[in-house]
């Protein structure tokens, strides 16, 4: 039930083995989307030049370069383990990182290490609900009349999964007016710091917003 979306000249290499041992294994060159399946006693692994990635059910996209060995891990959905392997090619975790939604790493082979950061595009993180609970669930609608900036931080943070921090407490009180449903993060993230006064800058995974607050 796993399914992957390959770009023009990748290759999915198969084992003849492939789900019939403890673990799932396939190895890429070049671009593909994966959707895996989710089963716990059965992780999936990606061999992609000289990064592993794990995972147990999620969809991510990697990027493995075969003209200079790097490689690009962006996940979508879920969970995912990424580590360099080592000479003899086992699965043993070295400098492994944990990536979840809107994450992403890259591997520079020349320098050996992973660079842990958002995607470029942060997308709203799909939230698995129940589907008994879900009507009762209210949706974030991102319009706001005198908000406490605290407020909007949360609905940001809830909806694309990612950590927003403060340089100075103080901001969280500062009111926040307007209607930034039809922007993207990074926009609707413009838009409060113009309105505050303040402005923002991403550090690996996380987001700082820098002011001294409102008056």
């Amino acid at each position: 039930s796993t399914i992957v979306l390959l770009e023009p000249n990748a290759r999915l290499s198969i084992p003849y083995s492939f789900g019939t041992q403890q673990s799932r294994e396939v190895y890429l060159s070049g671009k593909a989307f994966f959707d895996v399946a989710h089963r716990l006693n059965q992780p999936f692994y990606i061999y992609a030049n000289e990064v592993v990635t794990r995972v147990l059910g999620t969809s991510f996209q990697i990027f493995a370069d075969p003209t200079n060995g790097k490689v690009d891990v962006k996940v979508r959905s879920g969970k995912v383990q990424v580590f360099e392997r080592n000479a003899n090619f086992s699965n043993k975790a070295i400098n492994g990182v944990v990536l979840t939604a809107n994450h992403q790493v890259t591997y520079e082979p020349q320098e050996k290490a992973l660079k842990v950061s958002l995607v470029e595009k942060p997308l709203p993180v799909e939230e698995l609900i129940d589907s008994s609970v879900k009507s009762q669930v209210s949706p974030i609608l991102f319009s706001y009349e005198r908000a406490l900036l605290g407020i909007v931080i949360k609905d940001l943070e809830k909806k694309y999964g990612v950590n927003i921090e403060v340089e100075h407490p103080d901001i969280l009180h500062c009111s926040f007016s307007g209607d930034i449903s039809n922007g993207n993060l990074f926009e609707q993230l413009n838009i409060i710091c113009i309105a505050t006064n303040a402005s923002y800058h991403v550090n690996g995974v996380t987001i700082l917003i820098s002011g001294t607050g409102c008056k």
